[in-house]
């Protein structure tokens, strides 16, 4: 979840409220963001006023929560007509692994033990997490999130802490449509 903070934007007498900056909360999107960090958006649209900011892959965004109606930060690992899976934490887009190697943990994570690694979509690359171990390919992995196409006009978001974020993994959150998008995170 998250919460906005305000400047103004003067237009009319009473003017505008527009957020430029939103406080991070929860687990899902460490080790790159932490609870009670502040975040610096662009492309903020308010109840249509604004036109809606296009999310690209590998965005962080401030979106509306379809499954509780809450504002979120996730990051976008696929957009319309992109095939996404999962294997152990290792997401696939369009049958490719995103994963570019592993990494050392930062320490303070809630896991045990946790695994880190890289990825990265376009010029963007992330630090991701999970508990679960790396995938064997021998077709027993729990941890799996079958291949499917998200539908054009929506975004497949997940949090970067693979093991502790609600996310389009979960059929609640489900994939969200592009219209859902607050703000993309600078």
């Amino acid at each position: 979840a998250c919460r906005g903070a305000v400047g103004i934007f003067g237009i009319g007498w009473g003017g505008i409220y527009r957020p430029y900056s939103f406080e991070y909360d929860g687990p899902s999107m460490n080790p790159g963001l932490t609870s009670g960090e502040r975040v610096s958006v662009r492309g903020y649209t308010f109840r249509g006023v604004f036109p809606a900011p296009t999310a690209r892959p590998g965005d962080v965004v401030v979106a509306w929560s379809a499954a509780d109606r809450v504002l979120v930060m996730k990051r976008v690992l696929a957009v319309g007509g992109q095939r996404f899976s999962e294997r152990a934490g290792v997401a696939f887009v369009d049958g490719r692994p995103i994963a570019t190697g592993d990494v050392p943990c930062p320490d303070g994570l809630d896991l045990s033990p946790p695994r880190c690694w890289t990825e990265s979509l376009g010029e963007r690359s992330w630090v991701a997490v999970s508990d679960s171990p790396p995938f064997s390919g021998d077709g027993f992995d729990d941890d799996v999130y079958e291949e499917q196409t998200v539908p054009p006009g929506h975004l497949f978001l997940r949090g970067d802490n693979r093991s502790r974020s609600n996310d389009s993994t979960n059929p609640m959150f489900g994939f969200v449509p592009e219209t859902s998008v607050v703000a993309i995170v600078q």
